[in-house]
């Protein structure tokens, strides 16, 4: 799966309709499984170590006893991070209502940047340059950034998101008090456990309480810690004394520089390959953000860095000989030579500022080039491929907490260039782990090919499939079935329940994700595009009817995908005089 959400405020605010969306996704995340097993959570007390900020605001606050601590996604500037309780931390609300998802969020407002570019602005106005009416209204865009000035704003937007499940937020009291010899306000806000079951006559709506206190550290920079717990009073006095007492826990401390050799626990989990500028300037900047995040390490190896909070080091020196080992088979199936000849191409014909034209409703699908931030646009692609990042979470409700979409197993997210997932010791292993792991190492692989352009769903998640069965054994891959999708497409054919090939070819990341008129699900659309992917890469030779012309279907897309950054374009050269009916019959034949 793969998650592609560019970001943007129109005002500090407002989140725009892509921002909510995103925060939509990260709440769904949090899905339903297992409550009856699980026990009802404590209210949480204070532990013996301190969540401590050395290096950018300096600040210490003691964490609830035995909670973990999860980083926040690179977009988000107001998150510093949160602590999750151990297990599947739920509130028994009463009758239905129940409130997932238990954190300690520890946020930050920095308005120094913003005063500060004010301030220059101000001195540069005269009286022909003053402000118009209307100004202070206009909109703001920043993209990639997930970014309020207050709290207050924060808590608007953001606490029927954050806290899962509940809606109808409002502030219920507010009190301005002194913190170790700071300016600080204490928040109570009311909200409501919203009807999980999405029916108003089986759920039984009742109150929940957020708890937060703000402290003013400078004067443009506001640190919060916030809670959330039950609202009814008889079990809300107990909640909101022990988030008094860790919020009271709170010291300014000195700020320090960031050490000059970070400590490694584990020589053989960092092999950092040829020298690179891109690496060492991205290396620093995960060095900075890992050293404030407790329990979380930072490793790499030739051309990927790794963020973990797991302890098995074993584990993690597979998982980084397999990245670097499917890697190897990626770059025999797309030389970068190509990629440089098709980047050079579209260059050329474009005067390397694209068309200029906006994708029309059949194309929606088409991104143009995005700059990176703190990517230059005139890298090499193949380079800065080589600082994106695979960040592995303890477990599955870790990874949720961080914001795996539900119903995933990882995700690659190019506006974070992060790819996501777990350590998933199912009943079989780890066998789910790698194959999630060659899936979503695609989708960052294929990203960064020809210049930041994502294919079609049925090629992108079809060759991603495609890789994810790949057999590894002595430190090399051998290609296999999917076996997630091959008995799943014999089902599909048998019943005769597929979606036509030449409208599958077509068919929008919404439309791969939801239900079709003939009744298949995002599951069957998985397991029809790696079909197709499988059927057009080994049936050479094997498959009935195999046309010659079936050979250049992939390479044709790829290339003009990326000569043009249009997706409809792609298909149409791709399949152009394909006749689809002995298409379909040969395929059928061949994975039925």
């Amino acid at each position: 799966m793969t998650a592609e959400h560019e970001l943007a405020l129109s005002a500090p605010s407002l989140l725009s309709r892509a921002t909510r969306a995103l925060v939509l996704v990260l709440a769904l995340a949090f899905a339903w499984c297992g409550l009856a097993d699980v026990a009802r959570a404590q209210a949480p007390k204070a532990g013996a170590t301190f969540y401590e900020d050395k290096l950018n605001l300096g600040f210490k606050v003691k964490n609830p006893k035995d909670w973990k601590f999860i980083p926040p996604q690179p977009n988000d500037k107001n998150l510093i991070g949160k602590y999750d309780p151990p297990g599947d931390a739920v509130l028994q609300l009463g009758g239905d209502a129940v409130y997932m998802g238990l954190h300690a969020w520890i946020l930050k407002f920095d308005r120094r940047e913003r005063v500060k570019q004010e301030e220059e602005e101000d001195k540069e106005e005269d009286e022909e340059k003053k402000e118009e009416p209307g100004d202070s209204d206009k909109v703001i865009t920043i993209k990639f950034e997930i970014n309020f000035e207050s709290f207050d704003q924060w808590a608007k937007e953001m606490l029927k998101r954050e806290v899962e499940n509940t809606s109808a937020w409002r502030l219920d009291s507010k009190k301005e008090v002194k913190l170790d010899g700071l300016a600080c306000t204490e928040f109570v806000y009311l909200g409501q456990v919203a009807d999980q079951f999405g029916s108003a006559s089986n759920a039984t709506k009742v109150p929940v309480k957020a708890y937060a206190m703000v402290y003013q550290i400078e004067p443009h920079v506001d640190v919060a810690y916030l809670f959330a717990g039950p609202g009814r009073d008889k079990d809300w006095k107990e909640w909101e004394t022990n988030f008094r007492r860790l919020a009271e826990t709170f010291k300014r401390i000195p700020v320090e520089a960031l050490p000059a050799k970070m400590s490694r626990k584990n020589a053989k989990l960092f092999t950092p390959g040829p020298p690179s500028a891109l690496k060492d300037k991205k290396r620093a900047e995960l060095q900075a953000r890992v050293a404030s995040q407790p329990g979380w390490t930072l490793m790499e190896s030739p051309n990927y860095f790794y963020l973990s909070n797991v302890d098995d080091v074993p584990f993690l020196q597979e998982l980084m000989e397999r990245m670097e080992a499917i890697r190897k088979v990626y770059e025999k199936d797309y030389p970068q030579e190509k990629s440089r000849s098709v980047r050079a191409k579209r260059k050329l014909s474009t005067g390397g500022e694209g068309d200029g034209k906006k994708a029309d409703d059949e194309d929606e699908d088409s991104r143009p080039e995005v700059t990176l931030p703190g990517v230059d646009a005139d890298s090499d692609p193949a380079e800065v491929a080589r600082t994106s990042v695979v960040r592995v979470c303890a477990n599955r409700d870790q990874y949720m907490s961080y914001g795996g979409p539900g119903g995933s197993a990882g995700y690659w997210n190019w506006g974070t260039q992060e790819l996501v997932f777990f350590d998933d010791k199912g009943g079989d292993g780890r066998n789910d782990t790698w194959l999630v792991l060659n899936h979503e190492a695609f989708h960052q692989f294929i990203f960064y090919f020809y210049g930041n352009i994502s294919p079609h769903s049925w090629y992108n998640e079809g060759t991603g499939d495609f890789y994810s069965g790949f057999d590894y054994r002595g430190g090399r891959f051998a290609i296999k079935e999917a076996p997630w999708r091959r008995g799943k497409i014999k089902e599909m054919l048998n019943e005769g329940r597929y979606v036509p090939l030449k409208e599958l070819v077509r068919y929008s990341q919404a439309q791969y994700y939801s239900t079709s008129k003939y009744q298949t699900t995002i599951g069957d659309h998985y397991s029809q595009g790696w079909s197709l992917v499988w059927f057009l890469r080994t049936g050479k030779g094997k498959a009935k009817g195999w046309d010659p012309a079936w050979e250049r279907i992939l390479d044709t897309y790829l290339e003009v995908l990326g000569e043009t950054g249009k997706a409809k374009k792609a298909v149409d050269a791709a399949y152009q005089g394909v006749d689809f009916d002995a298409l379909e019959k040969s395929w059928k034949a061949y994975v039925g």
